[in-house]
């Protein structure tokens, strides 16, 4: 049996990366062991380790999106809400930052293949802060973006309704063709 300590221990330097803004979590490290703990037991038996470890190593290209998604949809709902989504992508740049890759590769997530417009205008924002690093509050405006550019409601329509943005969710689907289209998303997820 392995606990969530002797997990956290078992990543090495990337169990100590803080990924939340709460000194006393550590956001992927919490959603990776609830992951590899799929029963909630509690704890991890070699079982459980060895394969979601082969999974992360080893695993295809869709095994390892199916274990990013299960580690954003927090509520297990089968849908990744905005929150959520929001956290994931905050964790996995404050994860790029730690092991010391800079914010200007990662800002490429957010402007796709003809919208000219909307990179101007993320650079006039980038450009305010005078050329200092991403910025939460224009990262938040970023995630917001590319969630609703993904995201459906739950019936399976885009809405692009502002107050219909708590009924938005990513689904399994969603997220795995965003993944396969988007290679910043791919590299920031790092798959």
């Amino acid at each position: 049996m392995m606990s969530k300590q002797e997990f956290e221990q078992s990543l090495g330097t990337l169990g100590l990366i803080e990924t939340s803004d709460n000194n006393d979590e550590c956001y992927l490290l919490d959603r990776m062991f609830s992951v590899f703990d799929s029963d909630d037991k509690g704890f991890l038996t070699l079982e459980d380790f060895v394969f979601n470890m082969g999974i992360m190593l080893c695993g295809t290209v869709v095994e390892k999106i199916k274990f990013s998604f299960q580690i954003a949809n927090i509520g297990k709902t089968g849908g990744i809400t905005f929150d959520e989504f929001e956290m994931f992508i905050f964790a996995c740049f404050q994860m790029r930052r730690g092991v010391g890759e800079g914010d200007r590769r990662s800002v490429e997530l957010f402007v796709e293949e003809g919208e000219e417009e909307e990179e101007k205008k993320l650079q006039e924002q980038e450009d305010d802060c005078n050329g200092s690093p991403l910025t939460n509050e224009i990262l938040k405006v970023r995630v917001e973006s590319l969630f609703r550019k993904i995201a459906k409601t739950r019936g399976g329509n885009r809405h692009d309704n502002d107050d219909e943005s708590d009924a938005l969710v990513i689904s399994l689907q969603d997220y795995t063709d965003a993944v396969c289209t988007n290679t910043e998303l791919s590299e920031l997820l790092g798959l």
